[in-house]
């Protein structure tokens, strides 16, 4: 975890872009498809799956009123060793990136 504020806004998760969209779907895009899913596909199609739920979760994303406090909760309290699912529009490797340059410009600061 990262020495990052926790969200300003309270309960910013009701007004997420998200929410909506999942609970008038039960279609949860932001980690993939459920492993009941997974287990009817072949390879090829599981990942064809998974590339399709990214898409659709980035794209709701960026519409995102509260996108910040999403990926600033994800910041602060994921463990950067499982780091898993769309969070703040940004990929499991775009948060590994930024936490990493994060990291990097503390260590830069504090010397």
């Amino acid at each position: 975890m990262i020495d990052i504020p926790a969200p300003v806004r309270k309960n910013w998760e009701k007004d997420s872009a998200c929410r909506p969209f999942y609970e008038e779907t039960g279609y949860d895009a932001w980690f993939g498809p459920d492993d009941g899913l997974l287990e009817a596909l072949t390879f090829e199609e599981g990942w064809e799956a998974r590339r399709e739920a990214r898409k659709v979760a980035l794209k709701i994303c960026r519409s995102c009123p509260v996108r910040a406090e999403c990926l600033r909760q994800a910041m602060r309290t994921e463990d950067p060793n499982n780091r898993y699912g769309i969070w703040g529009g940004l990929t499991t490797g775009q948060r590994t990136k930024l936490a990493n340059k994060l990291a990097a410009a503390k260590r830069v600061m504090v010397a």
